[in-house]
C-alpha cells in the first residue's frame, strides 16, 4: 500500500494521577472517500510503531456488516474470547453499548482490562483477545460503570472514556449539564481540557453509515430523559 500523506497531530497530556501521566495523540483524517480502506502506519521518533488498515464509512446502497456489544473489558476470559470473536467477523464498524471497561470506567480500568484485549500486539487468539481495534471504526456509548468515576476527587483518572474515545459533535444543547464532573474547580477544568469535546458529545450524538442511521443516547442518571430540547433533537435526527 502507498502513504500518500501525512496526518496532523495534536498531543494531549493526562496528568490524571502522579502516578498516571500520559500523552495521547489525535489524528485527523478528513474528507476520505466512501467504499474505500485506508492503510496507514504509525511513526514515534522515525521507529515504526504499527501498519494496519480500517474501512471507511459505506456508501447508501452498500451493505454494512456491524457488531454491537455491551459490558465489554472485565479481565476475564470472557471478555478475551468475545474480543477473538467479533475479530474473527471483520465488521466494517463496531458499536460498544456502555460499561466499557469495569469496574469504574477509569483511566487504570483500560489498561488492566481493556486494551490488552482489543488492542494488544499480540496475534489473535481465544486466550488472548484480538488486534482489532487497528482496523475497526469503534463507536461508544456510555454506561452506568462508564461515568462512576464522576466524583474526580476520588476517582482522578475516572470518567476515561472521554479521553480515549471520539464522536460527532451534532447531539443536542440541552438546559441541564450533561454528564456533569463531581469534583474540584482545577480537577474540573483539567478533565474538560484533556477530554476536549469528546465531553459532552459522548453522550448523545448520532452517526451514519450505509444504509444504517445509529442514534446513540446516554440513558445514564442524573440525564434528563424527558428533557423537551432532547427530544425534539431526537425527532430531528
Amino acid at each position: 500500500a502507498a502513504f500518500g500523506s501525512t496526518a496532523r497531530v495534536a498531543r494531549v497530556t493526562l496528568n490524571v494521577t502522579p502516578e498516571q501521566r500520559f500523552f495521547k495523540y489525535i489524528a485527523t483524517l478528513p474528507d476520505l472517500p466512501l467504499d474505500s480502506e485506508v492503510h496507514y502506519r504509525v511513526r514515534i521518533r522515525g521507529g515504526l510503531i504499527r501498519t494496519s488498515s480500517f474501512p471507511t464509512r459505506k456508501s447508501p446502497a452498500s451493505p454494512l456488516r456491524f457488531v454491537v456489544v455491551g459490558d465489554t473489558a472485565d479481565g476475564n476470559t470472557n471478555s478475551q474470547q468475545i474480543a477473538y470473536q467479533i475479530g474473527r467477523t471483520k465488521p466494517d464498524c463496531l458499536v460498544i453499548v456502555g460499561d466499557i471497561a469495569y469496574l469504574d470506567g477509569r483511566v487504570s480500568d483500560y489498561f488492566s482490562n481493556f486494551w490488552g484485549v482489543y488492542n494488544h500486539a499480540a496475534p489473535a487468539a481465544p486466550t488472548n483477545g484480538s488486534p482489532f481495534m487497528q482496523s475497526v471504526p469503534v463507536h461508544a456509548v456510555l454506561g452506568n460503570h462508564d461515568i462512576t468515576g464522576r466524583f474526580l476527587d476520588l476517582m482522578p483518572d475516572g470518567m476515561a472514556a472521554f479521553y480515549f474515545f471520539h464522536a460527532p459533535t451534532n447531539g443536542p444543547h440541552l438546559s441541564e449539564p450533561i454528564v456533569p464532573v463531581m469534583a474540584s474547580l482545577e480537577k474540573e477544568q483539567a478533565f474538560k481540557a484533556a477530554a476536549g469535546p469528546a465531553h459532552p458529545a459522548l453522550a448523545y450524538y448520532s452517526f451514519e453509515n450505509g444504509p444504517a442511521h445509529f442514534l446513540c443516547l446516554d440513558a445514564n442518571y442524573p440525564t434528563n430523559i424527558v428533557d423537551a430540547k432532547l427530544h425534539q433533537w431526537i425527532e430531528r435526527d
